[in-house]
C-alpha cells in the first residue's frame, strides 16, 4: 500500500487529534488542530508536511514518546531500522531515516499500515 503525501499527512494528523482534514482548491491541506483550538481561526491550521520535514516529524515523535505505552518506542525504532537497512548497510542507524521513512514507520507502529 503506497500512500500519497497528502494521505500520509492526514493519517498522522488524525493520530494527533486533528479533525476535518481536507484540501482546498489551491492544494493547501487544512485541518482543525486541537492544540490551536483557541486561535482566531477556530483551530484551523495547515497540516504539517510530515513526509518532507524532519521538524514536522519531531512533533509527532515527541507526542508519541509522551503518550504511547511502554515498548512503543522500541517497536518504532525497530521499524525505522528495517526501513533504513540495505544489503550494503544491514544495521543502518535509524537516526538517518528520511522524513517519509519516519512517517511510514510511525503509521506502521501505530497499526495503521499493513
Amino acid at each position: 500500500m503506497k500512500l500519497t503525501n497528502e494521505e500520509t499527512r492526514i493519517k498522522i494528523a488524525e493520530t494527533l487529534g486533528w479533525t476535518e482534514c481536507c484540501a482546498d482548491p489551491d492544494g493547501w491541506l487544512w485541518g482543525v488542530d486541537p492544540a490551536q483550538a483557541g486561535n482566531e481561526c477556530g483551530g484551523w491550521c495547515t497540516v504539517p508536511n510530515y513526509p518532507e520535514s524532519l521538524d514536522a516529524c519531531a512533533g509527532f515523535e515527541a507526542h508519541a514518546y509522551r503518550t504511547e505505552p511502554s515498548g512503543w518506542l522500541a517497536r518504532y525504532e525497530d521499524e525505522l531500522r528495517e526501513r533504513c537497512s540495505t544489503l550494503q548497510y544491514p544495521h543502518y542507524n535509524p537516526i538517518c531515516a528520511t522524513p517519509r521513512q519516519r512517517c511510514l514507520a510511525y503509521l506502521k507502529t501505530k497499526g495503521l499500515l499493513p
